[in-house]
């Protein structure tokens, strides 16, 4: 189980940051158990208290080194902004039409869950594909909009600039979520009406916490 787990994500794309270790959550039940069996094996096979002590204190010295490795690198409790993701797609569940496809990153699995919409990872179009993709989804009856986090935007510019008229997000967004990070969803279809002149309303999404 542990090295099926393990094999997996052999292969899978590299990310630079220990929270990708969740991909790895299947295996750590089995891992505990294992390591509490050689613990306890490691015991019975120590004969004196002296040998048992300092085994003992080897193992609390370990879980105290790695209890501080994961303190420094960001490991804490959940902190209330993190339920952006259930807020913004109870809000997408509620206020986005059925049809509606929405184009994300890390959004992508928390919004199909909470809202049942459709969603696109925009980081997998290549930059000339974001035109003929609004209109593939658009001829079969489905409203696009773009749900991008503040540290997505730069990205997002980036990658299809010189591409797409709406590359520029430079109309103001559908809704707006503000917290400890920032998203907005924008509606590429009200780019235009905004250009010639007209006005475009922005909504709050401000659930109030469960």
């Amino acid at each position: 189980m542990i090295v099926g787990v393990f094999l997996c994500y052999a292969f899978y794309l590299p990310f630079d940051h220990w929270t990708y270790l969740r991909f790895l959550l299947p295996a750590v039940p089995l891992i505990l158990i294992v390591s509490s069996g050689c613990a306890l094996a490691l015991m019975r096979r120590l004969n004196s208290p002296s040998s048992k002590a300092l085994a003992i204190a080897l193992i609390l010295v370990v879980l105290a080194w790695r209890w501080d490795v994961a303190a420094t690198r960001g490991f804490q409790p959940i902190q209330p902004h993190d339920r952006r993701f259930a807020l913004v797609g109870e809000f997408a569940r509620d206020q986005l039409p059925a049809k509606a496809v929405v184009f994300t990153i890390i959004h992508s699995g928390s919004l199909r869950y909470y809202s049942s919409r459709l969603t696109v990872r925009w980081d997998w179009l290549a930059p000339e594909e974001l035109d003929t993709a609004l209109n593939f989804f658009r001829a079969r009856g489905y409203h696009p909009y773009f749900l991008i986090e503040d540290w997505e935007r730069a990205q997002f510019v980036d990658r299809f600039r010189g591409h797409s008229a709406v590359a520029a997000l430079d109309w103001p967004p559908f809704a707006i979520y503000e917290g400890g990070t920032n998203a907005a969803i924008f509606d590429p279809d009200q780019r235009e009406a905004f250009v010639a002149g007209g006005i475009v309303s922005t909504m709050k999404i401000n659930y109030p916490p469960r």
